[in-house]
């Protein structure tokens, strides 16, 4: 399969011609609008006039977007830096100003091509692929497979975007289980141009093969799942360790403690599972939402961003609250807590923003950071600097606090429980307090990346207690040795969140083998996590002895 090549109408190893993109919401335009640009024939179907008047502005953006960040590759010609729009553009060493502004022809001619249809029938007729991109309610996609599917010709291929649930739970719906199963995208797919693919046991492989090779035909990076997997891989090993390590001291066979230790000692690691599960709190992948949608919603009814953004933090630290108060009033184990309070804050997001996105607009907003204000602005407005200047008073701020005497109670109750309780300190008023604290931050940092990107989505957290977790193992396995002080540990998670993605891209820059690209990311933080262990055995200098 050649990946990353133009596939014109007319190319004749195109599987599919007419695709349907089921959906107009923040990810589903985006989906549609990329397919058009790659050339295909694109109808999205929507449920009324008013979804249709609402899509139309997104697809308006995106059609801005392509073309500034096309006008923007111009720069970059001859420079030999890949920092480019992957999924605009497909041979960069070849790039010319001429091919530039045929690419833009391309996207207005997309954007010129696109149909909105409200009539199912009409949309679904002679349909070679539907690509199913609605809320994540399973009510809602099992009635619209239900109504679909006496409606599509033979030869239709169904995917489903969704990001949470696995394709088995719909594909006795569909009517055509062989030819059922997921293609999940990133969000900002031009750019974050990855397509995960995973069928179920009834896929048939022609259609798995068919529906790979469309994801490099409209300019993807096809990474593909040789079976259903909830949770894909990454947690797929996660959680079983955590369990293992909760079950050890559930028997008595050791204390937390020493089972961290253990696993330190053993492997390299800087983080055994108590300290993982003392720092992962689930909470946050809901809060990720909240604090975005609050602050959306605030500006939208005509609050400054500064009243947007407090919003978003007090929200943030209720959520911290609400887990808190399960895990030390109730007795709920505290990863188990933070389940219980993601799970309802998706009902509450929904709530909050009335539908499963809302976007805000730069022109009409005044937002504090914008993706707009990345290259080319005042230093005032530069969002890079923005965020700089916010963490570092973040830090100061935190370096302050937890120098106070309730500050070190906090800090003294997560490294040992026991002893601080033995020492007077009321450890579930430290625990609630930490989880109000770090809840809130994350709701701040929410509101921060809702302006950014100019939306608020109902899945924008999925994964970041995965992200979190590996900002804070990259951080400490690097400068844990070198960064001593309190405020520079701190830091040093700051610039572990910066190499994960810089890790991140480099894989995928590199153009290395795809179905290579989950164990090259296992081997990268392996080396992460290897890192202390290899200093304190080959670099450090050996103990004198005898008095030599």
């Amino acid at each position: 399969m050649t990946v990353g090549r133009f596939y014109n109408k007319e190319d004749k190893i195109m599987a599919f011609k007419k695709v349907v993109v089921v959906g107009g919401g923040v990810l589903g335009s985006q989906i549609a609008y990329q397919v058009a640009y790659k050339g295909f024939d694109v109808t999205v179907w929507l449920r009324s006039e008013g979804s249709i008047e609402r899509a139309k502005p997104k697809f308006a953006r995106w059609h801005e977007t392509y073309l500034k960040d096309l006008e923007a590759t111009k720069a970059l010609i001859g420079t030999g830096t890949k920092l480019y729009p992957r999924g605009l553009v497909d041979d960069f060493e070849n790039l010319t100003v001429e091919k530039v502004e045929e690419l833009k022809a391309q996207a207005d001619q997309a954007f010129e091509s696109l149909i909105y249809e409200l009539d199912m029938a009409k949309a679904m007729a002679d349909a070679d692929l539907v690509i199913e991109s609605l809320s994540e309610d399973p009510k809602a996609k099992i009635a619209f497979y239900q109504q679909m599917a006496p409606l599509l010709p033979e030869k239709t291929v169904i995917v489903t975007n969704s990001s949470t649930m696995v394709p088995s739970a719909f594909a006795q719906y569909t009517g055509r289980p062989e030819k059922y199963l997921a293609l999940h995208f990133a969000n900002e797919i031009w750019k974050n141009n990855t397509a995960e693919i995973m069928g179920h046991a009834c896929t048939e492989g022609k259609y798995y093969d068919e529906v790979v090779e469309f994801a490099g035909q409209i300019g993807m990076i096809p990474l593909k799942l040789h079976k259903e997997q909830p949770g894909y891989i990454l947690n797929s090993l996660l959680v079983p360790f955590l369990n293992a390590g909760e079950a050890l001291y559930a028997n008595d066979v050791a204390d937390p403690e020493t089972i961290d230790l253990t696993w330190s000692l053993a492997t390299g690691a800087p983080l055994g599972p108590f300290r993982i599960l003392d720092i992962a709190d689930l909470t946050v992948d809901g809060t990720m939402c909240t604090g975005g949608a609050v602050c959306i919603m605030m500006m939208l009814s005509g609050h400054n961003v500064w009243t947007a953004m407090l919003a978003a933090t007090i929200a943030g630290m209720l959520a911290g609250l609400v887990t808190g108060i399960f895990h030390t009033f109730m007795g709920i184990p505290a990863i188990l807590a933070g389940i219980l309070t993601q799970l309802s804050l998706y009902s509450i997001n929904l709530k909050i923003m009335g539908k499963a996105n809302q976007a805000i607009n730069v022109d009409k907003y005044n937002l504090l950071v914008s993706l707009r204000h990345i290259k080319n602005s005042d230093l005032t407005k530069n969002a890079i600097f923005i965020v700089a200047v916010i963490c570092i008073v973040l830090i100061a701020v935190l370096y302050w606090f937890f120098g106070t005497e309730l500050g070190c109670s906090l800090r003294a109750t997560g490294c040992n429980p026991n002893m601080s309780r033995a020492q007077g300190i009321n450890t579930d008023l430290c625990k609630v307090l930490g989880l109000m604290i770090s809840n809130g931050l994350v709701g701040l940092s929410s509101a921060l990346l809702a302006q950014y990107q100019g939306f608020a989505d109902v899945n924008m957290g999925r994964g970041s207690i995965v992200i979190g977790l590996a900002a804070v193992i990259i951080g400490e396995a690097i400068f844990g040795r070198i960064f001593h002080n309190f405020a520079l540990r701190m830091v040093a998670v700051i610039l572990g969140s910066i190499l994960y993605y810089l890790v991140l891209q480099a894989v995928i820059w590199m153009g290395i083998d795809t179905d290579l690209l989950k164990m090259l990311s296992a081997i990268v933080v392996a080396l992460f996590l290897a890192f202390p262990y290899w200093k304190g055995k080959y670099f450090n200098k050996p103990v004198k002895r005898g008095g030599k």
